[in-house]
């Protein structure tokens, strides 16, 4: 019941397919939607498909129904399935039960990716072996795990599994009735409010599955606040052993190479869960000093012409995205933050002091969430923001705005939903965007503006050019500072020469090396006779360059009132 676009239905599918199961694979979405999945299951002759729609009649008389994560608990298909005593499964939870091996299972509304990862990654480096890692994984069917259980072997390697479960999965658990032996509950706060309809206990009660049935043995890792709230659900008894973990646990002089204080918090939970395997300290902060983060988490892309670029695509929350701006902030309000997205019935408020104390621009991408936030922005006029359409559009923005030693930080504090067919999509448009900022190939130029006493460089920015090819948008800088902003000078420039700074580039001519940026650029001297104001650069504007004697020199002393894509047409 439901087959997805991610992988991991397609996985469990093929699985069942392959033991020899009688397969139906029913979803509310059209073949065509579903067209990449279809086409991976289509060689299967023991699987049947009814896509575009649901029947009650393949929820009755079947041996098992395999839900997806997210089908809505009052799902009539799914109250169909059990009032005909049909079991109802979800794959994570099925994985614990065939496989019968140690699951060290993490949830909590943040941070519960990063320390499923911190703990995989530690125990990958301590053991020496292939250690599970699934549940809420991209792309990983959590069927078609049970292919690396190995039998016979204690409780580590191939006998040992590291799960992400989210409150959906945990679900499963629920049904099945287990707990994974090794529970990690981070932290607990609004989420998800549109599928559970603002009910907190509803939402809670999902999560706490992860421990509910735990036997005498087992261990949760949490925080007080956390073992508060279970201790005072109806009719629950906490009789495995219950530990705090606290940043405290770290020595001081520990360096971890994630930012932020909340990711201290992270480590001490992978900490305790690792004790708790009976790792040592030793090889826990040895494996912990090595882990350099999760994708989409507060992940550092790169250092672009001096600004550092992180990618906390996965924060959906507005409490998330505070996390982040607060990890990268250094209180010298050099954020330029790339927001927005759908609204998930959480209020964006708190976000407001956060960004007007860290963050220069804020530029947000569409979404109902973005609508409920520029709301808050437009009333509190002192944070500076800006409307785009697209991604793309935002990461150009972004340029325009950044100056060496400031941060882009990419974390949307909304759903992808709307604009994206999920978070990865949205995490994949962002991290290529990137990509095309630090690749050796460049295609932009510029020009540079040579008066009696100074030159100035008309550049067009790397990302303008290769997301806007043949456009031109111009940044100005200059060997020299002085009286009058760039922007002044351009406006002059054009009155007494007529020439346009705004231009279709017909052909490259030549390029030559910008020794300041590392950056390859085709580039025209235009000499402007007779005028002498100074210069003054924008604000932290650096420029340098090496040898001009391999570009093209334009004399436009007699060239009166041209338009400057005219004339370089005639020049090619």
């Amino acid at each position: 019941m439901g087959l997805g676009l991610l992988g991991r239905g397609v996985g469990d599918a093929r699985f069942l397919a392959e033991c020899g199961a009688e397969v139906t694979v029913t979803d509310l979405k059209t073949e065509d939607e579903l067209s990449e999945s279809v086409s991976k299951l289509k060689d299967f002759p023991n699987v049947r498909f009814v896509l575009g729609r649901h029947d009650f009649a393949d929820f009755e008389g079947v041996d098992m129904v395999l839900v997806a994560a997210g089908v809505p608990k009052d799902s009539p298909y799914l109250l169909h399935a059990q009032k005909n005593d049909v079991k109802c499964a979800m794959s994570a939870a099925l994985f614990l039960e065939l496989s019968g091996i140690h699951m060290i299972g993490v949830t909590g509304t943040r941070g519960k990716s990063t320390v499923t990862a911190m703990i995989h990654h530690v125990l990958t480096i301590a053991t020496g072996e292939e250690v599970i890692l699934g549940g809420n994984i991209r792309g990983v069917s959590n069927l078609e795990l049970l292919k690396k259980v190995e039998e016979d072997l204690p409780a580590q390697a191939g006998s040992l599994a590291v799960f992400e479960l989210d409150s959906w999965q945990l679900q499963g658990f629920g049904w099945a009735s287990v707990s994974p032996h090794v529970a990690v509950f981070t932290n607990f706060m609004p989420d998800h409010q549109n599928y559970y309809k603002g009910d907190m206990d509803s939402y809670f009660m999902d999560k706490a599955h992860i421990f509910l049935h735990q036997e005498e043995n087992g261990v949760l890792v949490t925080t007080p606040e956390i073992f508060e709230r279970a201790r005072n659900l109806p009719k629950v008894t906490l009789g495995q052993e219950v530990i705090f973990a606290d940043s405290s646990v770290l020595p001081e002089d520990f360096v971890l190479r994630i930012p932020g204080e909340h990711n201290r918090q992270n480590a001490a939970l992978a900490f305790e869960a690792l004790r708790a395997l009976s790792l040592t300290e030793e090889e826990i902060l040895d494996g912990l000093s090595t882990f350099s983060g999760v994708e989409g988490r507060l992940q550092y892309l790169a250092e672009v012409e001096g600004v550092k670029i992180y990618n906390d695509n996965n924060a959906t929350t507005p409490q998330a995205t505070i996390a982040g701006i607060e990890a990268v902030g250094g209180g010298d309000k050099n954020i330029i933050l790339i927001a927005g997205g759908a609204y998930k019935d959480i209020d964006p408020s708190a976000l407001l002091p956060v960004i007007e104390k860290h963050c220069k621009q804020v530029i947000l991408i569409p979404g109902t969430g973005t609508d409920k936030l520029v709301e808050l922005l437009h009333v509190r006029d002192s944070i500076p923001y800006v409307e785009v359409g697209t991604l793309k559009e935002a990461v150009v923005e972004s340029r325009t705005a950044g100056l060496p030693g400031d941060v882009l930080l990419f974390s949307p504090a909304f759903a992808s939903f709307g604009q994206y067919k999920n978070e990865y999509e949205r995490n994949d448009e962002f991290v290529a965007l990137i990509d095309t900022l630090t690749d050796e190939t460049f295609y932009a130029g510029g020009f540079i503006v040579r008066t009696d006493t100074h030159e100035i460089l008309l550049q067009q920015r790397d990302i303008h050019a290769q997301q806007n090819p043949g456009k031109w948008s111009f940044f100005g800088g200059a060997s020299e500072t002085g009286e009058i902003p760039v922007q002044t000078f351009l406006r002059e420039l054009e009155e007494e020469t007529g020439v346009v700074c705004t231009a279709d580039m017909p052909v490259p001519l030549t390029d030559y090396y910008h020794e300041a940026h590392e950056r390859h650029r085709y580039v025209f001297v235009i000499t402007v006779p007779s005028f002498d104001q100074d210069i003054v650069l924008s604000e932290g504007e650096r420029y340098a360059w090496v040898s001009l004697s391999e570009v093209f020199t334009l004399d436009l002393s007699d060239v009166a009132r041209n338009d400057l894509t005219v004339y370089l047409k005639e020049y090619a």
